[in-house]
């Protein structure tokens, strides 16, 4: 019903799905590579060092801050 309040039609449901379902990850690729600067990417860990999980692999020098 609120859709219908809106003015959408009684299929966006369905046709929005159909679209999100369209999408290839050669799509997302795609896209991540036109807007993505990889050389301005940082990826932050936060957690405790002594955790009771595996230490994570890194491909890049690791800096810790305090």
């Amino acid at each position: 019903m609120t859709l219908a309040f809106y003015g959408y039609p009684a299929d966006t449901l369905e046709k929005y799905k159909a679209g999100i379902e369209k999408v290839t990850a050669a799509d997302v690729t795609r896209v991540a590579n036109k807007y993505i600067d990889v050389s301005k990417l940082a990826i932050i860990a936060v957690g405790n060092e002594a955790g009771d999980q595996a230490a994570p692999v890194y491909a890049r020098k690791v800096t810790n801050v305090e």
